[in-house]
């Protein structure tokens, strides 16, 4: 059995853990992480306002009663028309089909 490696290996959590935080730090992804900002568009105060406008204008007093007509939240209305949504498109046709009025997402 002169072919085998009985030779005893130890473990050392400590030394494991501080090679992979040296391996993150050099990394891509750490470097990406702290080189750029990492956030989403937001549809805006204008579009906001628009949707806000267009709601009333079509008789839906209140933004449950739009959010009812699409099928969805009242907080998902509440976030477009403070302008802190993120855009989905989704949303965005049922409110273009919904108040039948034209929306544009503004790029900043």
């Amino acid at each position: 059995m002169d072919h085998q490696d009985w030779n005893v290996v130890i473990l050392n959590p400590k030394k494991h853990l501080k090679t992979n935080t040296e391996q993150y730090q050099n990394s891509r992804a750490a470097k990406i992480e702290n080189s750029e900002s990492l956030s989403h568009k937001r549809v805006g105060l204008s579009l906001g306002k628009q949707i806000s406008n267009a709601r009333i204008a079509k008789g839906f007093a209140t933004q449950r009663e739009l959010a009812n007509a699409l099928c969805c939240s009242p907080s998902v209305v509440a976030d477009y028309e403070s302008g802190k949504a993120i855009p989905d498109n989704r949303v965005m046709q049922k409110l273009r089909y919904i108040l039948t009025i034209k929306l544009v997402v503004q790029k900043n």
